[in-house]
């Protein structure tokens, strides 16, 4: 199995939109899924689930991602495809 390194994301300081996520279920290699569950503030949650697209150790890191439950009205049935370029340290 590859070894993939995922960035941390950078947010404001003020975004506590989504500050835990009691659920996450990963298989990280091409073809494998994932599941993560984000509970807002407010106590409501909110779930997504994707497929590993393609992986490039420490370089490149393609998904599906779709809401399972919560997210945007906007986005419900829809499925994103979502590429990650990491960047080399400085």
């Amino acid at each position: 199995m590859p070894k993939v390194r995922i960035p941390r994301l950078e947010r404001k300081d003020d975004d506590q939109s989504y500050p835990c996520a009691p659920l996450a279920e990963t298989d990280v290699r091409i073809g494998g899924r994932f599941r993560v569950r984000f509970r807002k503030l407010d106590g409501t949650e909110h779930e997504s689930t994707g497929e590993y697209l393609e992986l490039i150790e420490s370089k490149r890191l393609v998904m599906s991602w779709q809401w399972t439950s919560g997210g945007e009205p906007e986005e419900d049935g829809e499925v994103s495809r979502i590429a990650s370029h990491a960047k080399e340290a400085q």
